[in-house]
């Protein structure tokens, strides 16, 4: 194995397993990670000025990767191998495209457009078959961050300070964090529905479970569990991975398995 590499500005992080992906500014690259094999290598050129508030990327069940460019107004996929497959784009309904959301059998592709405040449901084929979220009823001030859970799609608005879930109609079914979150950044839902939300207030991850507070931990810093600027999260199994841009690394933090939270009084 050659040279150690080093993160410069990570701002985007996905995992699957042994596979991690990191979107690194700084290096203008994205890179892949073997955990087992403690490996990493360029997978695909990030372009500069892509990232203005962490990179947005999801990993398949087939290790093929999708990446929001806002920048460039789009999405794309590259299939295991790194290769670039196919691209989404959009200008009148999702022009800056900040959020990916991929269901397991991909009948759809979901993009969080934050010129707009909305989702996008894009098919394979890359047509717009719905919008959620800019109905009558308007349910979201803005999209930062989405993620698929057990109760449907987990928005993240910065602006609203909360996090809201939409059935597959668009209609919000839920709020999480309302009045407990000042400045949240990054998102990452688990399979029993704990909601990870960062807030740069104090750079510090809570952790919900519906309308719970359940945890609070980090803190502003450089020292284990503290971070400098959460820019992206990703969960996976009982593995919570933090892209810290300004600390220049990822923290992968091992968090309790749902069985241990304390009963609700």
């Amino acid at each position: 194995m050659g040279p150690r590499l080093r993160f410069v500005q990570p701002v985007g992080v996905a995992a699957l397993g042994d596979i991690v992906m990191v979107a690194d500014a700084g290096a203008r690259t994205i890179w892949r990670l073997e955990r087992s094999r403690d490996a990493m290598a360029a997978f695909a050129p990030y372009p500069p000025g892509a990232a203005e508030q962490g990179a947005a990327m999801h990993i398949g069940n087939d290790f093929a990767v999708w990446v929001a460019l806002p920048a460039e107004r789009r999405v794309v996929q590259y299939d295991a191998r790194g290769r670039l497959v196919r691209q989404w784009r959009d200008e009148a309904d999702a022009m800056r495209p900040v959020a990916i959301a991929v269901p397991p059998g991909r009948a759809e592709i979901l993009i969080a457009d934050s010129a707009s405040a909305q989702v996008v449901t894009f098919d394979p084929l890359g047509r717009v078959q719905s919008l959620l979220g800019r109905g009558r009823a308007r349910v979201l001030q803005s999209a930062t961050a989405l993620a698929f859970g057990p109760e449907g799609l987990y928005v993240l608005d910065r602006l609203a300070q909360q996090v809201v879930v939409l059935d597959a109609a668009g209609n919000a079914v839920r709020v999480i964090g309302e009045h407990q979150l000042t400045q949240p950044r990054a998102m990452a839902v688990d399979r029993s529905g704990r909601v990870f939300v960062s807030d740069d207030a104090q750079q510090v991850i809570k952790v919900f479970r519906g309308n719970q507070l359940l945890a609070t931990f980090g803190g502003a810093g450089a020292g284990p569990a503290r971070f400098g600027r959460i820019e992206s999260l990703a969960i996976d199994g009982n593995l919570l991975y933090v892209a810290d841009g300004l600390n220049a690394r990822v923290q992968v933090l091992l968090v309790a398995p749902p069985s241990m939270e304390k009963e609700t009084p």
